[in-house]
């Protein structure tokens, strides 16, 4: 009976284990603007994997800290912002640090030919959302990290 008991605890602490493990690498976001339709919609829910944003490559969909204060971001890169502080969205990268700016970018972004060190300019799939267009370069310490999968919306009954 105690080998039981033993090993009942032993699971109980395994897979608390691995669960604060999986919620230190990844987390699961709700979209809710259509700025990423047709790809992801309202009440899509995507898995994104925690990281940094400086190895993200250009068509990667990424979740990031919307700006607040565009102006503010072009003077100082600032940290990477707790879960519960920010507004997320969700972008493509279109060009990372030595990319080309996309010429649709250019005015937001001072005119730049070359994406500078330490940024990133996205885009959105709806040419109608937010995005670097009006907001230019986006510091890379403001991605949570790359979305890796989809999880699918079970239909309501």
């Amino acid at each position: 009976m105690n080998v039981w008991i033993g090993l009942a605890v032993l699971a109980a602490v395994c897979l608390t284990t691995a669960f604060a493990a999986v919620r230190r690498f990844f987390v699961v976001v709700r979209v809710t603007g259509t700025s990423m339709l047709p790809a992801f919609g309202p009440q899509d829910r995507v898995l994104v994997r925690r990281g940094t944003g400086t190895r993200m490559r250009a068509g990667a969909v990424a979740v990031l800290a919307e700006p607040r204060d565009v102006l503010s971001w072009r003077l100082t890169s600032p940290a990477t912002p707790a879960l519960g502080e920010v507004t997320w969205v969700i972008k493509r990268i279109a060009a990372v640090p030595g990319d080309a700016v996309p010429e649709s970018v250019r005015a937001a972004a001072s005119r730049a030919d070359v994406v500078p060190d330490g940024m990133l300019v996205v885009l959105s799939d709806n040419p109608e959302g937010n995005d670097s267009r009006r907001w230019g370069f986006i510091p890379a310490s403001r991605v949570l990290g790359p979305v890796v999968l989809r999880i699918p919306v079970r239909p309501a009954s």
